[in-house]
């Protein structure tokens, strides 16, 4: 659950800044930069529904955003986004500094899948990583760039739905907390990093309470505990599965 989050927060600060640099083009320019460039990224397809973005006003929409699951899992998609909206404050835009007034993401669902080999969010981010080769030089690119303040993040209708590939009849579903934060980057601005941890700390303490009510060690059979073990499964589910009924149920197959 915890990589779920980390995946999504990525996602949402590479959509403001691919808004930010397109902005000035066509809104079918847009789209096909997000799916071109998305594609790569993540090494699966991504799919955009519809692009509109509004120059004086300084507002972009994305609508129907779907990321494909990687090679080797079942579910339809593993991340869909109904709505993406972006409004800029278009006085306050320099090389410097880029004000943005709201980010809203309105509809995320995440199909969670686990497999004989961990779980495909897992399997996304390793993509995600060695398509941006983790190099330092990368990171200090990103923080030369304009700092970002988003004076309104809104996370809103919200869910994960849970299933193994091991048992496919059964599925876990649990709706995920509204988050509205407020002035993040301050008063001077942070970078994507820094604004990325502040997103991540905050949904992360949210979606904790929301991943309890999912019992991930029931979709799994005995085959598959045996198969990950405790260490790569805990690993695999993004430690979701650190409550006492999964390590009971393990420590009697060990």
């Amino acid at each position: 659950m915890k990589k779920v989050l980390i995946g999504l927060v990525v996602i949402v600060i590479v959509i403001v800044a691919a808004i930010y640099y397109v902005l000035g083009n066509l809104d079918s320019i847009v789209e096909s930069a997000i799916e071109k460039h998305g594609s790569e990224a993540l090494k699966t397809s991504v799919d955009v529904g519809s692009v509109s973005i509004q120059l004086k006003e300084g507002a972009a929409q994305i609508n129907d955003l779907t990321i494909d699951n990687p090679k080797g899992f079942d579910t339809d998609y593993l991340f869909f986004m109904g709505t993406t909206r972006v409004q800029l404050d278009v006085k306050r835009i320099s090389a410097e500094l880029i004000v943005i007034k709201e980010v809203l993401l309105d509809g995320p669902s995440v199909n969670y899948e686990l497999s004989m080999k961990g779980s495909n969010v897992d399997a996304l981010l390793k993509n995600l990583e060695s398509a941006s080769g983790g190099s330092a030089e990368s990171s200090s690119a990103d923080s030369s760039g304009p700092k970002l303040i988003i004076e309104n993040f809104i996370f809103s209708n919200g869910e994960v739905v849970a299933t193994s590939n091991v048992m496919k009849e059964k599925s876990l579903e649990t709706k995920l907390p509204k988050i509205h934060m407020t002035n993040l980057g301050g008063s001077s601005g942070g970078t994507p990093e820094e604004i990325t941890k502040q997103v991540e700390n905050e949904l992360l303490r949210e979606i904790a309470k929301a991943a309890r009510k999912l019992d991930l060690n029931s979709l799994m059979n005995e085959e598959m505990l045996k198969e990950l073990g405790k260490g790569k499964l805990n690993e695999a589910t993004g430690g979701a599965l650190e409550n006492e009924g999964a390590v009971d149920k393990l420590k009697k197959l060990f």
